[in-house]
């Protein structure tokens, strides 16, 4: 539409140019007409003015001038007829030729409109005007139709007459439309059409629309575009008075049952002296968006905000910015919801015409802001989208029907959209993979599927805010998952897929119970991640056991299980490269069984299988198992503070054994702590004998029940604190690392070995490549204890031949060589 500019120049290319002709006093008058917006009235003076005119350059510039009346009337088509009469064969007025291009291109005539403004370019290289007209046919040629969308127009509802404005009202529906509400109704000249007024048509139980009633607005002006303000029970809508040329917006006490208004006044906050209309009211009642032209503004007509007073009385009047206003016309502002902003544009680039353009409320401002693509938006007018609250259904008003003037158009499925899509190929070969089931499954339970082709693509439309996974399934290859979040900056998501070839089915399984109880822990959620977005979840059956199926090998994964009122806990395993199918657990060397803890303040809990030796607070290396359960179960949950509690049997002095079992607190805290534990979450003591479980104790199995080491929780809110290493620089001469793996293929360890960098603090990784062989190794540790305990952390994720490899001054030497060193 770009109204200002190009009206503007039209009405100077009207004025500048007027040739003298006999009959000057009717051009006078069809002149006054069109300043007056009166273009009906215009156009018949100046057709009159051309049937009595015989000089074939006044019947030229006669015939723009009709064509412009028409023109501003969106009667497009005749506009062109007459526009083809003013240039004739031959034209260098690139005014006229500007305005046959906006007029075709309105009409949906894309090749004359092009033609006409690469015209104007070749007399004009630097007309901005030509260069706007070609970007927005551009623009709508490439841009996609948004799939998953329909629009269709609203049958029952859309006359002969326009019909625009739609809004919702307790699923009911009220529209703006010229129609004739009676006999011997007056005419706009501005339109040549009736007055608009406002109707409303009520919904039966199957969602069809009744006969229109007309609801009680002035008669003779111009009425429209209505907002219910929900919570003081009120209405407001734009009133015009075609005289003075300008509009406001009327405010009036209504009945919702009866529909019944009070008197209306313009609202408080309105100038009397400028242009204001299209009021909204947000669904909560506490902002109003309205469009005006009105000192400080950027142009033409601007988008503003002003809030609602509890009281009902109103803020100020806030301009929402250059990001969404330009030098023309901004109108029709809705909003779903509280955050969605809708309007309708002649001056940012759009396809022709007004678009509809929208923004999301960030908190601290607006977004970006973005066209709705076909269908919404047309090279024609398309305004005034309103979203039926509480549903991903609406109506807007489009006049891209060339012959029948603003339509009433329903859509259904959410108007803003974003693809999700992504290639799906072979990781051996890079080779796009045919016949692969895509299945999208959304937050809300929603479900599509798409089968690629030889290329290997595959391309999904959902609505912006939705979440939600991507799962690939193809019977050469192993199945994948990966999840997608909503991102408002991006229109596209990009999920691609490297599938593996399928070789031997690898599963894993665990058994989840309570620990106290033994009981075994039915539907219990447990998850499993790993490389490249991939995440999966399953519950524990009624024996307490999950199972994944099609894992793949030579990759690992990390297993978690949370549960309300427990501690989570997570193991991190590999699955091996196996030459026949096989389920791995504990039976078969994979412990990823879980006890689940309960979370119970000062609750003494035993840790099984946790010895020392004889007479020592040296812990004995099958210790390190269960208390790596115990770091895992703290990391998994970072706020609980515990107690190491240590006993000893009966036998000894009380000191002896009050030393001994402190000492032995204390080593477990201090193993904790080298597994990147803080231990401000940790206290260390030992109770000797004077907690004992069996009293009298005679056999030696009584003796061992009274020796036991235990934790429990003391603190649910301890502050999370990370551990930073400090090591002066002549203890980092020597370092200590773990070797992993050693493979003829060379891979990225960070992503590969991510599980790990994920449940292990401070690591690093390390490629060292001799001929063809690549050896990976984790470090950094700068003692001995450290190192031993990260080279267990790595044998229980499934690295069985993990060893410890020391470096003097950056050159590997031997275990003993280490112990040797003295800085």
């Amino acid at each position: 539409m770009r109204k200002k500019i190009f009206f503007f120049l039209l009405f100077l290319a009207i004025v500048a140019n007027t040739p003298v002709f006999a009959q000057q006093a009717v051009i006078r008058q069809a002149d006054k007409h069109f300043a007056a917006h009166n273009f009906t009235k215009a156009a018949f003076l100046w057709q009159k003015a051309f049937e009595r005119t015989l000089d074939v350059n006044d019947k030229r510039y006669l015939a723009f001038r009709i064509g412009s009346a028409f023109h501003r009337m969106n009667r497009f088509e005749e506009a062109l007829q007459w526009y083809d009469d003013a240039l004739g064969e031959e034209s260098s007025n690139t005014d006229w030729i500007l305005a046959q291009a906006d007029a075709a291109l309105r009409s949906g005539k894309i090749l004359m409109a092009k033609a006409s403004a690469e015209s104007v370019l070749k007399l004009n290289p630097v007309s901005a005007e030509a260069k706007h007209i070609l970007s927005m046919i551009s623009q709508f040629e490439e841009h996609e139709k948004a799939p998953g969308i329909e629009v269709f127009l609203a049958t029952g509802i859309n006359t002969e007459w326009s019909d625009y404005a739609p809004v919702w009202f307790n699923g009911d529906l009220i529209v703006s439309s010229s129609r004739p509400p009676a006999e011997g109704a007056a005419t706009d000249g501005r339109t040549s059409e009736n007055y608009s007024s406002l109707f409303l048509f009520i919904a039966n139980l199957y969602g069809d629309f009744g006969k229109p009633i007309s609801l009680p607005v002035s008669k003779n002006t111009n009425a429209g575009a209505l907002s219910f303000d929900p919570l003081q029970q009120r209405v407001f809508y734009t009133k015009c008075n075609n005289r003075k040329r300008k509009c406001t917006i009327m405010e009036s006490k209504f009945d919702p049952v009866t529909f019944m208004f009070t008197m209306a006044k313009p609202v408080s906050f309105a100038n009397r002296k400028y242009h204001y209309g299209h009021p909204f009211v947000t669904e909560n009642g506490r902002k109003m968006y309205f469009s005006a032209r009105i000192p400080g503004g950027y142009g033409g007509n601007d988008i503003y905000s002003i809030t609602i007073k509890p009281d009902g009385s109103w803020g100020v009047p806030i301009n929402l910015g250059p990001d969404v206003n330009t030098p023309f016309d901004e109108l029709f502002p809705t909003s779903a919801g509280d955050s969605l902003l809708f309007f309708s544009s002649a001056g940012h680039l759009g396809f022709g015409g007004l678009d509809i353009f929208y923004a999301f409320n960030n908190g601290s401002g607006l977004d970006p802001i973005k066209i709705l693509p076909f269908p919404f938006n047309s090279t024609s007018d398309d305004f005034a989208l309103s979203m039926k609250p509480g549903s991903s259904t609406g109506a807007f008003s489009s006049n891209r029907n060339r012959e029948s003037g603003d339509e009433i158009f329903f859509f259904d499925g959410y108007p803003i959209r974003k693809l999700v899509g992504g290639t799906i190929a072979d990781e051996s070969t890079l080779q796009p993979v045919e016949g692969a089931m895509v299945t999208l499954k959304d937050s809300q339970n929603g479900e599509m599927k798409s089968i690629t082709l030889k290329e290997g693509t595959y391309l999904f439309s959902v609505p912006d805010y939705a979440t939600g996974s991507v799962s690939i399934e193809q019977p050469e290859f192993k199945s994948e998952l990966k999840e997608f979040t909503s991102d408002r900056l991006s229109t596209k998501i990009q999920l691609d897929f490297l599938l593996q070839r399928s070789n031997h089915e690898v599963g894993i399984s665990g058994l989840v119970t309570e620990r106290e109880t033994r009981r075994l822990m039915e539907g219990k959620t447990v998850t499993i991640s790993g490389q490249s977005g991939f995440l999966s979840m399953t519950k524990t059956n009624k024996d307490g056991i999950y199972v994944f199926d099609s894992l793949a090998p030579e990759q690992m994964y990390t297993i978690k299980i949370s549960s309300d009122g427990y501690f989570s806990e997570s193991r991190v395993v590999r699955i091996p490269l196996v030459d026949h199918s096989i389920v791995q657990k504990k039976s078969n060397g994979y412990d990823v069984d879980f006890e689940l803890t309960q979370i119970a303040v000062k609750r003494e809990i035993v840790l099984n299988n946790i010895y020392y030796d004889f007479d020592k607070a040296t812990l004995r290396e099958t210790s390190k198992i269960e208390l790596g359960k115990l770091v895992s179960m703290l990391k998994e949950t970072p706020k609980v503070r515990i107690q190491i509690s240590a006993h000893t049997d009966s036998r000894g002095t009380n000191a002896y054994n009050d030393r001994l079992s402190k000492e032995r607190a204390q080593a477990v805290v201090n193993y904790l702590v080298s597994r990147g534990i803080s231990p401000v979450r940790l206290v260390a003591k030992g109770y000797g004998k004077r907690n004992l479980i069996v009293k009298n104790a005679q056999s030696e199995t009584d003796h061992q029940a009274n020796r036991r080491t235990t934790f429990q929780v003391i603190d649910l809110n301890a502050p999370v604190e990370e551990i930073v290493e400090v090591a002066d620089e002549t203890s980092r001469r020597l370092v200590y690392r773990v070797q992993i793996l050693v493979s003829t293929t060379r891979f990225n360890p960070d992503t590969y070995f991510e599980p790990l960098k994920k449940s292990v603090n401070r690591i690093k990784f390390y490629t060292r490549e001799q001929e063809i062989v690549f050896r990976y190794e984790a470090g950094d540790r700068y003692s001995l204890v450290e190192a031993e305990a990260l080279r267990n952390q790595i044998r229980s994720a499934g690295f069985d031949d993990a060893f410890i490899v020391p470096y003097i001054d950056g050159k590997r030497v031997s275990i003993q060589q280490a112990r040797d060193f003295k800085p």
